[in-house]
């Protein structure tokens, strides 16, 4: 049997591969020929739908984890799936909306309403959810320069278009020169002076490697630089990092591991948020496409929400890629609209 390719899959094939996929988030146990037809009313015999089966894992869709049993699906099911299967809207219980409107009622500040947000969230899709506070108007550092107060220790000084001073104390485990000092000031100047403050994001080892003689300290410096000042930045909160417990795929300890030290990083969290605040759809991250290695075995569904035109701020729901995307796909939407009037509400002058 022919290999297929994605533009190659026919109606029925796309039909069993959505019915593997449905089928494994609900049971989480390999999917048989049986179930498919069954369950899913599909009209051709088990012998067909095995047929479909064997060409959708040689096209790499699904395995078969091992003789005689049935197919799981592989991260690129999921994001065909994601991508061409999930098109229509999936209504809202009641209780969301009844729990929308007791969210609604514990507003006070931004604090309290992404606080509220995760723990929503997460009771909503029984998965770890997070929650970024909206950014801050794009500033421009208009002057920086770095001096050393020790052999191993530079403060850099900067002010931005904001009329705001900053102050950062970066370290190296090796002595600096007074060469590598001046390359390190000509350095921050050449990259970052008159571009906003994200800029320090885009000075990547490869770039450094062109434009300084010791890569080294380099990069040390700037990586201290890139931490510090992410850590100024606006918080993440999390809520229910323990319901990763209850799924099957980390009941191995070297699988949990990653995901729950990850959900305790904030600078980590913020750069999964990050990418979803460029986007004005909802974004579904699945498996190595996700940022952050760590979360290789997971899948990410995030949405921005906007306080203010230059005030961003983001939600996410994390889980195994085994996730019902249908149903969380609708509720992050659902819940990140909500936020931004809840805090656009809160934000205009009365």
């Amino acid at each position: 049997m022919a290999v297929i390719r994605e533009e190659a899959l026919t109606a029925r094939q796309q039909q069993v591969l959505a019915s593997v996929v449905e089928e494994h988030i609900r049971t989480t146990e390999p999917v048989g020929s049986r179930a498919v037809r069954e369950r899913y009313n599909l009209q051709v015999s088990t012998a067909t739908i095995r047929n479909d089966m064997v060409a959708l894992e040689r096209a790499g869709y699904i395995r078969q984890p091992h003789t005689s049993a049935g197919r799981v699906p592989r991260q690129k099911a999921y994001r065909f799936y994601v991508d061409q299967m999930l098109e229509q809207e999936v209504p809202l219980s009641r209780e969301f909306a009844w729990m929308v409107g007791e969210f609604r009622r514990t507003r006070r500040n931004v604090e309290t309403v992404l606080r509220a947000t995760t723990r929503l969230l997460s009771r909503l899709t029984h998965q770890p959810a997070l929650a970024g506070a909206p950014t801050e108007p794009a500033a421009d550092i208009t002057s920086i320069r770095s001096r050393p107060v020790s052999s191993t220790a530079l403060r850099v000084e900067y002010t931005t278009s904001d009329g705001r001073s900053h102050e950062l104390l970066l370290r190296c485990p090796q002595s600096l020169t007074a060469e590598q000092i001046s390359q390190f000031d000509a350095l921050l100047a050449q990259r970052l002076q008159g571009r906003q403050t994200d800029s320090v994001y885009d000075m990547t080892p490869v770039g450094l490697q062109m434009a300084v003689d010791d890569l080294q300290p380099m990069r040390i410096l700037v990586e201290q630089l890139q931490a510090q000042v992410e850590a100024s930045e606006q918080p993440v909160y999390v809520d229910g990092a323990t319901q990763i417990l209850q799924q099957p795929e980390f009941a191995e300890h070297d699988k949990l591991c990653p995901v729950m030290a990850t959900l305790d990083e904030e600078p980590l969290l913020r750069r999964l948020l990050r990418s979803a605040s460029q986007s004005n759809d909802v974004l579904v991250a699945i498996g190595t496409e996700n940022k952050v290695s760590a979360l290789r075995e997971c899948s990410l569904v995030a949405k921005s929400y906007r306080v203010a035109p230059e005030r961003v701020g983001s939600i996410a729901v994390v889980g195994p890629m085994r996730m019902p995307y249908r149903q969380i796909i609708a509720v992050v939407r659902s819940v990140a609209q909500r936020v931004g009037q809840l805090l656009r509400e809160d934000n205009e002058p009365e």
